[in-house]
């Protein structure tokens, strides 16, 4: 696992959020989700975090 990788993973757990979640809000399937996090390049990164952050932000509202 790469230190991009854990981060988000670890950023995921912390606001509660799923790969499904993600899946979800993004229209992909899970899979897909799971290979951008073994595929991260620096936008992705910073796209799923975007990301992570909003659906958290959701559950809290």
């Amino acid at each position: 696992m790469t230190e991009q990788e854990k981060y988000l993973r670890d950023l995921m757990q912390k606001n509660q959020v799923s790969q499904s979640e993600i899946a979800e809000h993004e229209g992909i399937s899970e899979q897909a989700v799971n290979q951008q996090l073994l595929r991260l390049t620096p936008s992705k990164v910073k796209h799923l975090k975007a990301i992570i952050i909003e659906l958290s932000k959701q559950k809290n509202c």
